[in-house]
């Protein structure tokens, strides 16, 4: 199951500062055949990058020697250092050149912990869910059950958004094209048969479809920003773990209350939304 948000996109919710800032660009390698017009520059070891980042070759008589960097902005780094790389698009011979990026304040400690937290927070949204489907388009093989006059089958996952077979007691049947023509069809939660039943017996119809939400639609953004607020939750807690409460003396007396839910309200908000269904006899 793919994770559901990014690193880059928890440390611009938390306004983490990233973890690395470009000074300059130092040759690693070079080659020959460069022309200013169709050379570009593409960065290698980062897991984001802000938007403004530019960078423009310098080329004398055919070979890189430098790089000017345009608008450094931040990156969230992935590598120590990060590189880039030269491509000239007529493919011209020695195109490849490599470029180390000296880069401030580089910790990627702080990366590989949000890493994991995107994973396993991930990880939890599919199991709170009770999904293995959530942003797609995925392709889903699914094994069910027939039953004596049953036209309809709620798929396990949703929403359908195209089904390539289904097939009843090891027989393909058709898409219907119209409807009142026979064959199978489906809506968002199942498919279903026009002019015929599925058969009685155990596992023997079997529907292939794609399922999931389309990444960018308003479900996939409320979906990607729980996880971002679950994975901010448990990287803001480590630093008052199993901390009920906290008193401060001096001029005024402050106590300072954590909530204990192991989800913030409004993550289990969302996922009261996107929660599969009771399906009964799958």
């Amino acid at each position: 199951m793919p994770d559901l948000t990014t690193v880059a996109a928890v440390k611009a919710w938390l306004g983490e500062i990233p973890n690395g800032e470009i000074l300059e660009a130092k040759p690693l390698t070079g080659g020959t055949g460069y022309h200013a017009a169709t050379t570009t520059l593409a960065l290698t070891g980062v897991l984001g990058q802000g938007t403004d980042f530019g960078a423009d070759p310098i080329i004398q008589g055919g070979a890189i020697v430098s790089v000017v960097i345009r608008n450094p902005g931040k990156l969230y780094l992935k590598d120590s250092p990060p590189t880039l790389v030269a491509t000239d698009t007529d493919v011209s011979p020695g195109s490849g050149a490599t470029f180390s990026l000296n880069i401030a304040a580089i910790d990627g400690s702080k990366d590989a912990l949000l890493a994991r937290l995107v994973a396993a927070a991930s990880a939890f949204f599919y199991q709170r869910c009770s999904r293995s489907v959530l942003i797609g388009p995925v392709s889903v093989t699914e094994r069910r059950n027939g039953h004596f006059g049953q036209r309809y089958i709620v798929t396990i996952e949703s929403p359908v958004t195209a089904v390539s077979s289904v097939e009843v007691d090891d027989v393909a049947i058709t898409a219907s094209n119209g409807s009142r023509l026979p064959g199978y069809g489906f809506d968002a939660d199942g498919v279903f048969l026009r002019g015929s039943c599925f058969a009685e017996g155990f596992s023997n119809v079997r529907i292939v479809y794609t399922a999931g939400y389309t990444a960018g639609s308003p479900e996939a953004a409320m979906i990607e920003q729980a996880v971002i607020e679950l994975v901010g939750t448990k990287y803001r807690r480590r630093s008052h773990i199993d901390e009920i409460s906290r008193a401060i003396g001096g001029g005024g007396a402050q106590t300072v209350t954590f909530s204990q839910r192991d989800v913030p309200a409004e993550v289990q908000t969302v996922i009261s939304k996107f929660q599969r269904p009771m399906l009964f006899g799958v």
